[in-house]
């Protein structure tokens, strides 16, 4: 949320002053989006690897309304907010609002404000609908471990293949290296193929190897997003030629590591809800929302050069801000998901066929 909020933020306002410092708040969207893909794919296939999804038409069935009922009201209630917001009246490009409405935009043509990171929620969309065919495909892997690993370093190994020749074809990066599903399927499956290593391995790393495991998980990925940040900020061709093509692979394998050191790890059940898990339960309105409150809030910051403790100020504010009105929509979709149930079962009992009284 952060690396894709931070950026986002610093696109919408004005240069702040220089500091030494400022590079760690040009944090790379780009990767903030693989990691939203890992993840997906990690939680997903591990549901599939526990069985909670069984591979059966009832089973996948029902995987697929979960995905629907999580997404598409959150998305279309983003999407007239901002039609309300910024073009009511306005000519809009139809096939532009075919894709958006059907899940097919990846973010090449311009639909109206606050709308361009939603090629995410497509292309996120695309890959749900193919997660039960390659958990169909994967099973076989279940019971065999140094397989599994081998499958996984092939499927890194292709991603960074293709990203490359994609480049020497001379292919528009971000259509067919960025946004598109398939130039995100390697991330998608191996973090499914992470999933079923855990699952394999389980918890056998002794204690005190465990956190050290996971203490050097945090400090290589922090590390390799302020690295990350600084390639961004300083804007050199090369070094953005090796953060485009290159470090994809490079996340994909550091937040195995991360998810590989956590998982599993034991929690507190006293019915409190902590903040990573109320960061966590609205991250997906929150990344629906940011850009367009970003818009809304922008002539607000007029100062031509913000100092770096202003600038700070500005992004807490923003921060908090896209926080609330993602609870806000969150509530308003359940609300409004919880009123539709209602009026489907109303009307199914009205419209059911009273039993006739018979006597004897």
């Amino acid at each position: 949320m952060l690396c894709v909020f931070l950026l986002h933020a610093k696109t919408n306002s004005l240069n702040h002053a220089s500091s030494s410092l400022a590079f760690l708040l040009y944090t790379p969207a780009w990767a903030g989006v693989w990691i939203f893909v890992f993840l997906s794919g990690y939680f997903l296939f591990k549901g599939f690897w526990q069985e909670r999804y069984k591979l059966t038409g009832k089973g996948v069935g029902q995987f697929y309304l979960k995905r629907v009922l999580k997404l598409l009201p959150t998305y279309y209630v983003t999407f007239l907010f901002a039609y309300l917001l910024f073009s009511v009246g306005k000519p809009l490009n139809p096939k532009t609002v075919l894709r958006f409405m059907f899940l097919g935009y990846n973010g090449i043509g311009s639909l109206f404000t606050g709308m361009g990171a939603l090629w995410f929620v497509s292309t996120i969309f695309q890959l749900y609908l193919l997660t039960p065919l390659f958990a169909f495909l994967l099973r076989p892997l279940k019971n065999k471990k140094s397989l599994t690993s081998i499958v996984l370093l092939f499927i890194i190994a292709a991603g960074l293949v293709y990203r490359l020749l994609s480049h020497h074809l001379n292919l528009d990066w971000y259509r067919h290296s960025y946004t598109a599903f398939y130039a995100n399927l390697d991330i998608y499956l191996g973090a499914g193929l992470f999933a079923l290593l855990k699952q394999q391995k389980g918890d056998s790393l002794p204690k005190q190897y465990l956190v050290s495991a996971r203490i050097l998980s945090c400090c290589s990925l922090l590390v390799l997003i302020a690295t990350n940040s600084y390639v961004y900020f300083s804007q050199n061709v090369d070094m953005l030629f090796v953060y485009r093509y290159y470090l994809p692979s490079v996340y994909l394998l550091s937040c195995g590591f991360f998810a590989f050191a956590f998982d599993g790890m034991r929690r507190e059940k006293d019915g409190k809800t902590r903040p990573i898990d109320f960061l966590a339960g609205i991250s997906l309105e929150f990344y629906m929302v940011h850009s367009i409150m970003l818009h809304i809030c922008k002539p607000l910051w007029t100062t031509e050069i913000m100092t770096l403790p202003i600038y700070i100020f500005y992004l807490f504010s923003m921060f908090c801000i896209s926080l609330l009105i993602a609870w806000l929509l969150q509530k308003f979709v359940q609300l409004l998901s919880f009123g539709m149930t209602k009026l489907f079962y109303l009307i199914k009992n009205i419209c059911k066929p009273k039993p006739h009284n018979t006597t004897e």
